[in-house]
């Protein structure tokens, strides 16, 4: 059974491009948003949960903080195109890692690589 991956993003533009290659990577994507995720990570219980940071009601370290709470099983990794945001949070206790967007494929699996061992 693949490993499951969920994608939080308020852009569902971003989602399906995350989602896709994930899929094609050979993990099993499930995409959903910061008004649906407390919900669908209990059903889902994914081993690792892409967060964005920046979002429409909330920010990915806060959720992150509050999915912890529900699913501390999880490695979550924050996302952001905003390099500097992301290094200054990249020591954050709650994160299990980083990773800049757009991201290729390759980088993807790099990350993945990572979080999935540390698990």
């Amino acid at each position: 059974m693949p490993t499951t991956v969920m994608v939080v993003n308020d852009s569902a533009f971003e989602k399906m491009v995350m989602g896709n290659t994930l899929e094609e990577m050979g993990y099993h994507a499930v995409l959903t948003d910061e008004f649906q995720v407390e919900k669908v990570i209990v059903q889902e219980k994914p081993a690792v949960v892409l967060v964005n940071l920046v979002m429409e009601n909330t920010t990915g370290e806060q959720l992150i903080l509050r999915l912890r709470q529900l699913w501390p099983q999880g490695a979550y990794v924050l996302t952001s195109c905003s390099r500097d945001k992301l290094e200054a949070l990249k020591d954050h206790e709650a994160l299990s890692g980083i990773m800049a967007t757009p991201v290729t494929r390759d980088r993807l699996r790099r990350v993945m690589d990572e979080v999935i061992k540390a698990i």
